[in-house]
């Protein structure tokens, strides 16, 4: 694919997830995907894409979906939470048809 038709593309990609975005999720619904509301939307998500015919790399970032504030007052992110939401992604994506083709971890003693 040429440079002018990879913009192109690119551009046409970022419209029909700012659209499907539009349509499926409110304001007032907090963040798109964590491990409570990944099968309501993912499938959605996925069946859009394809029906452009676009190909895409779908990675799973259960880290900040998940975030709570401990009693302490630091970050934290319950780890069964976390699990959770990578079983249902990869879940999703093989009732689609579809595959996961990254997932991002991050664990820290820190208050980050």
């Amino acid at each position: 694919m040429n440079s002018r038709k990879a913009k192109k593309a690119n551009k046409h990609s970022k419209q029909i997830l700012i659209d499907w975005l539009r349509e499926n999720v409110s304001e007032e619904e907090g963040k798109l995907l964590n491990k409570d509301n990944v099968e309501k939307f993912l499938p959605k998500l996925i069946r859009s894409i394809k029906k452009e015919g676009l190909n895409v790399i779908w990675s799973c970032d259960p880290m900040h979906g998940n975030t709570i504030k401990s009693t302490t007052g630091f970050k934290t992110r319950p780890f069964n939470n976390v699990l959770k939401e990578v079983k249902n992604v990869f879940a999703v994506h093989q009732s689609e048809g579809s595959y996961a083709g990254g997932l991002h971890i991050e664990m820290t003693g820190q208050n980050v």
